[in-house]
């Protein structure tokens, strides 16, 4: 008889370790709650557990308005084999990729991905063409506008420590990157190019050969 209640105990005793342990575990899985959110926790995917994104990621700020309020945050697992973006319009989990050229980037195979990149010592957001987002903002940019002898119109917008130029031609946004000129300077990504010298710049369409020359507005 004592036997029977010595095995009737242990067994009581692992079913309730097993219950706290499970306990443990939803705890830890659960959705954010109000007290949670409260405290400035969130879920992190590619951590899996809740952080304090202002505490466990990297800081973006808006490369688009220079008076915004809201930051974005990028968060790496160990292995930065992913990125999760936490902005202030949505949050996405981006795969690391490697360019031919040996460069990363961060993304989807989808052209309308948004793209997490560093480029020389300055993390960029990018979408469709545009920076969204930069380690320094609007900090470290610069803004032009070029006219044509047509009356062409191309805007411009020079990422100075980035190393990368996002202009706009015809209604299409290109992000191009900086390579080495002679003289002046020299921006291109595989479809167009563009070479500058003081207030003169001209756009090439790489496929086509053609050729567009600019004037920059003072």
């Amino acid at each position: 008889m004592k036997r029977h209640y010595f095995f009737l105990a242990a067994s009581l005793l692992l079913i309730s370790c097993g219950s706290k342990q499970a306990k443990n575990t939803d705890t830890e899985t659960a959705p954010i709650g109000g007290s949670d959110a409260a405290m400035g926790y969130t879920y992190s995917k590619v951590l899996d557990k809740k952080i304090r994104i202002f505490e466990d990621g990297m800081r973006m700020l808006s490369a688009v308005d220079p008076q915004a309020t809201t930051a974005a945050f990028a968060v790496f697992p160990s292995d930065s084999s992913k990125v999760e973006l936490f902005m202030p319009e949505e949050t996405v989990v981006l795969e690391k990729r490697v360019r031919p050229d040996g460069t990363a980037v961060w993304n989807v195979e989808d052209d309308d991905t948004y793209m997490f990149e560093r480029c020389a010592n300055e993390w960029l957001v990018s979408r469709r063409g545009k920076v969204l987002y930069a380690s320094t903002g609007c900090e470290n940019k610069r803004q032009a506008e070029f006219v044509g002898k047509q009356g062409e119109a191309l805007s411009a917008i020079f990422f100075t420590t980035a190393g990368l130029a996002q202009i706009r031609y015809d209604g299409v946004d290109y992000l191009l990157r900086q390579y080495v000129t002679a003289s002046g300077y020299g921006y291109k990504n595989p479809f167009v190019d563009i070479r500058g010298k003081g207030q003169d710049m001209t756009l090439t369409f790489s496929a086509e050969g053609k050729s567009i020359a600019f004037t920059e507005k003072k």
